[in-house]
């Protein structure tokens, strides 16, 4: 499951998650939300596109609601680094782009690996792709 096409793929997709989850962190801290706040409802939405693109797109996996949950319960730590990352820095530098931009960069590397070997695998009954 780890492939240099697939992570070029994930990549594009998580790219395209980054930037809905920087835009949105920007807009959010924009309205005054305070910071963990802020990256956390923007992770949120971007994991959703994640999701749904990078199984239909990456890994060529049915989206079921099954390994939707597993993608969740695997999010939910790359939130927590995400989110805790960010505001570590954010803490340092006082730059919440800079920040968000760290957090999502440590967060993709251990949400490939992770979702690549225990969420887009393939299902009992599933042919690899």
């Amino acid at each position: 499951m780890l492939s240099q096409k697939r992570f070029i793929g994930y990549g594009m997709t998580g790219g395209m998650a980054a930037i809905i989850d920087l835009g949105l962190f920007l807009v959010f801290v924009g309205l005054d939300m305070a910071v963990p706040l802020a990256a956390t409802a923007s992770f949120l939405v971007a994991a959703i596109f994640n999701f749904t693109s990078s199984s239909l797109l990456v890994f060529k996996t049915p989206v079921t609601g099954k390994r939707f949950l597993r993608f969740l319960s695997v999010a939910s730590i790359g939130l927590a680094i995400n989110v805790g990352v960010t505001w570590l820095v954010y803490e340092a530098l006082d730059h919440p782009a800079a920040s968000k931009a760290i957090g999502i960069g440590i967060a993709f590397v251990f949400n490939y690996i992770a979702h690549s070997l225990l969420v887009f695998r393939p299902a009992a009954g599933e042919e690899p792709r």
